[in-house]
């Protein structure tokens, strides 16, 4: 290689730092962290350690993901630690946090690049990864692997090398095969401007989305009292400043559904820790003369997970009139008795022998699965 060749690969090598596709999916640490542990498995795989072309392959690779170099020699020290068994456990691990079709095959492309920088192609490398696919969950398509296979061998340092492998994003392309797609993407045609035009587009309207919706669940998590009630209108007028204008209904639940499930979820777990025969000193502790049973008045996660309901429901409700929730929840007028107990506040049951106490405790439960079910169609409608 020539000292002007060598200075290019360079050149290359610093555009590729600290820009991995996988950064630009926008994953948490510990998902970079479980990839850089997946190819230095793939470098242990053969013969159990990292030799020098693995090394320097997974110094690239660090550098990009912006892992410190310490922090990576540790990790491969680790890996390198392990027996047979603990490697397996290590990789299934690393197979359920890389979850995705596009990172699945961003990573068994690397896991191809940093198999390939020390063996050969064979049908080994091959049922790694289908195994691998399997366990991320997604289709092994062999035959566009054997592609790669073709293109990494090959060094793939012209455009035609890569230009078969159509599948791949151009991302994924030009940081598994710099060189080649130095030259692909050099001079974008008129239909790659405005592709890269809506792109930029599109995700400017995930990042207003998710600021609005990061606002939204501020509002929510500021209520404290499961008697709330929001202001439609005024919400609606933050959806109509981030440019959202129309089917404000579906919007707003598609956007708070996913939370409202969590919540509920978390208000089950704290019913499902009950005890059968109520404890008087719980706080949630209810009783009468022939019932047993648990008001959740005060308790945080069911505030929580009502207060989501309360807000989707005032939110596609035209007016209170036809609430819903209201019509589950008691009346909360001061110096006023209580009618009704609120069916999504209070569990009860007689406490002759527990008759009915699991058939009630599945009734509360389903209250909150009906309103979920009854939001998620009005999401659809």
């Amino acid at each position: 290689m020539t000292l002007l060749e060598k200075m290019r690969n360079r050149d290359i090598e610093r555009k590729v730092s600290g820009n991995h596709p996988l950064l630009k999916m926008g994953v948490a640490r510990d998902v970079c962290d479980a990839y850089f542990t997946g190819l230095v498995f793939a470098a242990c795989a053969d013969d159990g350690k990292v030799d020098a072309k693995e090394r320097s392959c997974l110094d690239k690779v660090g550098s990009a993901l912006d892992i410190p170099p310490q922090e990576a020699a540790e990790l491969i020290a680790d890996v390198e630690s392990k027996d047979d068994d603990e490697k397996i456990s290590l990789i299934e691990e690393v197979c359920k946090s890389l979850s995705g079709e596009k990172l699945a095959e961003l990573f068994l492309g690397e896991f191809t690049v940093i198999w390939l920088s020390h063996n050969t192609v064979g049908e080994e490398l091959s049922r790694y990864r289908a195994t691998l696919a399997d366990w991320m969950g997604i289709a092994y398509d062999a035959k566009m692997f054997t592609l790669i296979d073709e293109a990494i061998v090959a060094n793939a340092d012209n455009q035609s090398k890569i230009d078969r492998i159509a599948k791949l994003s151009p991302d994924i392309l030009t940081y598994l095969f710099p060189k080649g797609a130095e030259e692909k993407y050099e001079k974008p045609t008129r239909e790659e401007k405005i592709e890269s035009r809506n792109i930029e587009s599109e995700e400017i309207e995930v990042q207003v989305r998710a600021e609005l919706e990061a606002r939204l669940l501020q509002i929510i998590e500021s209520k404290t009292y499961w008697n709330t009630s929001f202001d439609s209108n005024s919400i609606r007028r933050m959806f109509e400043k981030a440019g959202i204008k129309e089917h404000f209904v579906r919007s707003l639940l598609n956007m708070m559904l996913p939370h409202a499930k969590t919540a509920w979820l978390n208000a089950k777990a704290v019913l499902d820790r009950k005890p059968s025969r109520p404890d008087k000193s719980d706080s949630d502790y209810a009783s009468g003369g022939d019932y047993w049973g648990y008001d959740f008045r005060r308790n945080p996660a069911f505030i929580r997970a009502i207060v989501f309901f309360r807000f989707m429901d005032n939110c596609s409700t035209l007016s209170r009139r036809f609430s819903i929730v209201d019509k589950l929840l008691p009346e909360d007028s001061p110096g006023v008795r209580h009618e009704k107990d609120g069916e999504l506040l209070r569990v009860k049951w007689t406490w002759r022998g527990h008759s009915n106490e699991i058939a009630k405790r599945k009734e509360f439960c389903g209250l909150y699965e009906a309103l979920l079910s009854e939001f998620a169609y009005r999401a659809n409608y």
